[in-house]
């Protein structure tokens, strides 16, 4: 799974992307929140708007800002084929990935596991000083490996990974408290480090005295 988080002045942005059968997993979600025909997705309905999708996904999920749950609504889920898999690192692919159907209007529906799924929610609140959980539920799956790309107004601020274990709240620490903590814990380092040289050259400086004595 990956997740693209844009954190702004004035509100926050999720993006998620996996295959389509196991974001259903992951949130906890029946695949009856997507539209079927005999027990497939049927695509057609997905020219349309699809927040209503969205929002179903996360029911089981809250997403949350601070100690603030239920701040998020969903902005479209889409459903694209997995031989044809967008690229997401960044807010405009996950835009651009969740708004755009590529999968072409075939008339029969396809099996789920075909497909590769892309969703998007929006929140009218900043999070640059705040943390973002995503709660979700315990269903009894594997350690899931989540890519995580973090971005505020000037771009990228961080990439890595994290493995998550079932019913594991993910934590994405606020930005500010971030910088925060690391420019302490490089002070800290300097301090250390200046201290360190000072005591060796006090060593160095005392060493000739001790073998003349």
């Amino acid at each position: 799974m990956v997740i693209v988080t844009h954190r702004l002045d004035d509100n926050t942005q999720l993006y998620f992307s996996s295959d389509a059968q196991t974001m259903l997993d992951t949130f906890g979600a029946p695949i009856e929140i997507l539209p079927l025909r005999d027990g497939k997705v049927d695509l057609d309905p997905f020219f349309e708007g699809t927040w209503e999708m969205g929002d179903a996904l996360a029911a089981n999920t809250p997403l949350v800002i601070g100690d603030a749950p239920g701040l998020f609504e969903a902005m479209s889920l889409m459903l694209h084929p997995i031989t044809d898999k967008l690229p997401m690192t960044t807010p405009l692919e996950g835009m651009i990935a969740m708004s755009v159907c590529t999968a072409p209007p075939l008339g029969a529906p396809v099996p789920v596991t075909t497909m590769h799924g892309y969703v998007g929610y929006y929140a009218d609140i900043e999070s640059l000083d705040a943390p973002i959980r995503i709660e979700f539920p315990s269903v009894g799956r594997d350690v899931l490996r989540i890519d995580v790309h973090e971005h505020d107004e000037r771009g990228r601020l961080a990439s890595y990974s994290v493995e998550l274990k079932d019913g594991e709240v993910l934590t994405l620490d606020a930005p500010r408290t971030r910088l925060a903590t690391a420019g302490i814990g490089l002070l800290g380092a300097l301090g250390l480090a200046l201290a360190t040289l000072a005591v060796v050259g006090v060593a160095r400086r005392g060493h000739p005295a001790r073998l003349a004595g």
